[in-house]
């Protein structure tokens, strides 16, 4: 025997049957019990709570915590490692600021004694000193004056400083080069103070502490001071332009948004801001001022400079940054974290305050920049943590999948071998079933074909493995054209009645994905020729009956009529008689043609209907009212038959002896198919009635042939549908003719 792929008889599980092998045995054996039991409960019933391993639920719970235990460890252990990491590349970072600020605050430091240096070389300069000694002893003598004035005034155009003061012991400004300063009291200034204790001073950036119209109003000076050795209290004072500091201090900063600069106690900016432009457009500068940062004072405008776009100014009164406090406090650190900065921009720094010089320098970056040298660690970081994460899952989903495929694995070969033993009575059931079976895979391969078939198909051939449109190329046209068709049909061979009657059907599976076809040919020859026998009994009764019930009146009113031939004064009741003669002829000519159109129903010829004109054909020959809406699907129907159907139900609703208003008619779309509702208000039926209202020849009216309702079923079912009957709540009838929507087979439309 070839090899059965049978029905897919899934269980709970999901298993599905195996494929028999060639030679197994038809039937159970002889002297053996045979299976004992065959369904579901015999596949799996042997299996309780353990599984079918037997392994109990405490070793299933405890390898689960285990597992657990596992990924929660490791997931501890790597947010540990990424926090390390994390630290040690903040740790970079803050490293990296505190060299920045280093090495800028060592070239301020060695700028401004640099300054300190100039001031102590020159005063220790002996022609400067004689010079310098001369106008304070002249105290005013023009020639001594020129000197002195002369030799300081060739340095100044060097580009050696700025400006120079000669200060008498009193503090009196006695030579200058801005000759608006001259008289001027500088003993309080700090640069001359602090010569009280040290031969030379220098100061940070610092405003002037007298007007120098020759100068911008906001310019900052670094002062530099010493004591000159001839006069005990003199001194020598200079000044320099601060933006050489600044200039100093770009050549030391992070990337394109690295900044370094200094500020005084009161966090104004002593030195140019970098970023001057974008202060201006801002509007963070003081009223009046809209070209410099050296009146900018360092408070947190609460939010990024970039978007106030020349906004309101931030009030007087908000609190310096971060670092501004900090420095000025005299505290010196760094901020990895984040904090806005004058801009309102979120930045990294460091920062430290020089006590010396009461400045503090600043050393910041923005955050986005700081970060990005680190994210790609970062990301690096983060994606070898979730590998490990996901490997660490993955073994541990593996060994479960093992686990449970080889609990499985058990329990399919448990089943296959109970399921070989079920299947054994199903393949002799098939060997020795009279009706033939044809299983066809996708490739349309016939793959089972039982003894059966090559008997009733006529072929001496092998059909296992043949092409099934090569079987079919040898069968007769109606046979051929059935089995293609795929619907329930009869199908008689041979001629003048000489040979099988065949009741061909096809069905679609889909096993393990993959479409096949069952063919089954049932020979009813027998069956039929009973059921033929005993529609004419049927038959001839009914026509004998309504034959009877005819002749009988015709044959007694024609003796009438000859009696009342010979009467000529009988005129009228001979023409009563031949009336209903005439009648009675009628009617039975009727009752014949009736049954004339049940022998001659064709096959319908289905196609795409529109349900709106066709309801409209069947109320412009009958009243009825259309109740709901009509589909917008097509039906797929002959129209031609469909409309005899639909008018017998009407013609029967109206006379049930409803209101014609209530003769209604319903269209409803189902998905797979359209349900045709006609409904009245009459009297019913009986239970006994409803059973047999079918049946052909079976009437309860007076006047009825049981012919209508009978050949309504029979085009209802051509179309592969159905009709029923039920009486309805609150009275009348309901008849409903259900049609399959238009489902073309999926195999056979290749053949």
């Amino acid at each position: 025997m070839t090899t059965t792929p049978g029905p897919a008889r899934a269980d709970h599980d999901g298993d599905r049957g195996g494929d028999m092998p060639r030679g197994a045995p038809t039937g159970a054996p002889r002297g053996g019990p045979g299976p004992p039991e065959y369904g579901y409960d015999t596949l799996i019933g042997s299996y309780g709570p353990q599984g079918p391993t037997g392994e109990p639920r405490r070793v299933r719970r405890a390898r689960a915590a285990l597992a657990v235990t596992l990924l929660t460890t490791f997931a501890v252990i790597s947010w540990l490692t990424y926090d390390a990491v994390d630290q040690r590349l903040r740790l970079g970072m803050h490293e990296q600021l505190e060299a920045i600020l280093d090495a800028n605050v060592r070239v301020a430091r060695t700028w401004l004694q640099g300054r300190q240096t100039m001031a102590r070389d020159l005063a220790d300069s002996a022609p400067i000193v004689e010079a310098a000694t001369m106008v304070l002893r002249a105290d005013g003598a023009a020639d001594q004056e020129s000197a002195f004035a002369a030799r300081m005034s060739a340095l100044r155009q060097a580009g050696a400083f700025e400006h120079y003061f000669l200060v008498s012991a009193d503090g009196i400004v006695l030579e200058s080069s801005a000759p608006s300063t001259l008289g001027r009291d500088l003993s309080t200034h700090p640069a001359i103070e602090g010569l009280a204790h040290a031969e030379s001073t220098s100061t940070g950036p610092v405003p002037p502490v007298f007007a120098v119209p020759e100068e911008a109003p906001l310019r900052r000076y670094v002062l530099a001071a010493a004591r000159l050795p001839t006069r005990p209290g003199s001194a020598l004072l200079l000044s320099f332009d601060p933006r050489r500091l600044a200039r100093q201090f770009g050549e030391g900063t992070w990337g394109e948004t690295g900044e370094v600069y200094a500020f005084n106690r009161d966090g104004l900016m002593l030195t140019e801001s970098r970023f001057t432009a974008d202060v201006v457009r801002a509007g963070l500068l003081p009223e009046g001022i809209d070209h410099t940062a050296l009146q900018l004072r360092l408070v947190d405008p609460g939010g990024p400079a970039d978007a106030r776009d020349g906004g309101a100014r931030p009030p007087a009164d908000r609190p310096l940054t971060l670092m501004a406090r900090e420095a000025t406090s005299g505290r010196s650190g760094s901020n990895v974290e984040g904090y806005r900065n004058y801009l309102g921009r979120e930045v990294v720094g460091a920062w430290t305050w020089l006590e010396d010089y009461d400045i503090g320098v600043a050393a910041e970056v923005s955050a986005s920049d700081a970060f990005a040298s680190t994210l790609m660690v970062r990301k690096a970081a983060l994606l070898l943590v979730a590998l490990m994460l996901i490997a660490t899952i993955g073994f541990a989903l593996l060994g479960q999948w093992t686990l449970r495929l080889r609990r499985q694995s058990l329990l399919v070969s448990r089943r296959l071998d109970r399921l070989a033993r079920s299947l054994q009575p199903l393949s002799a059931a098939m060997e020795t079933d009279p009706a033939a079976v044809l299983f066809v895979n996708d490739r349309l391969r016939v793959v089972y074909a039982n003894p059966a078939a090559a008997r009733l198909l006529k072929t001496s051939r092998s059909l296992e493995g043949a092409h099934v449109t090569d079987v079919f190329a040898e069968l007769s046209p109606e046979l051929r054209e059935a089995l293609i068709d795929g619907q329930d049909t009869v199908v008689a061979q041979g001629e003048d009645g000489v040979g099988d009657t065949l009741l061909v059907s096809m069905r679609e599976l889909t096993i393990e994905g993959r479409l096949h076809a069952l063919y089954m040919l049932r020979p009813v020859t027998q069956e039929l020729r009973r059921q033929e026998v005993e529609h004419w009994k049927k038959l001839i009764r009914v026509l004998s009956h309504e034959l009877n019930n005819s002749l009988a009146p015709i044959t007694s009113l024609v003796s009438s009529a000859r009696t009342l031939a010979a009467s000529t004064d009988r005129r009228e009741q001979l023409d009563r008689i031949f009336t209903t003669i005439s009648e009675r002829t009628q009617h039975l000519l009727t009752f014949l043609e009736s049954y004339r159109s049940v022998a001659r129903l064709p096959r319908p010829t289905r196609q795409d209907v529109d349900w709106g004109h066709f309801i409209e054909g069947i109320r412009a020959q009958i009243e009825v009212q259309l109740e709901g809406e009509l589909p917008t699907r097509p039906g797929y129907f002959d129209p031609a038959q469909m409309e005899r159907v639909l008018l017998n139900l009407l013609k029967n609703a109206h006379e049930a002896g409803g209101p014609a208003r209530e003769v209604r008619l319903r269209v409803v779309d189902e998905g797979d198919g359209t349900r045709v509702d006609v409904m009245d208000r009459g009297t019913g039926m009986s239970s006994a009635v409803l059973e047999q209202a079918t049946l052909p020849f079976y009437s309860t009216k007076r006047t009825g042939t049981g012919v209508g309702l009978a050949l309504a079923r029979e085009i209802v079912e051509a179309h592969r549908g159905r009709l029923t009957l039920a009486n309805r709540e609150g009275g009348g009838l309901i008849a409903s003719a259900w049609l399959p929507s238009r489902q073309e087979p999926r195999l056979t439309t290749t053949l």
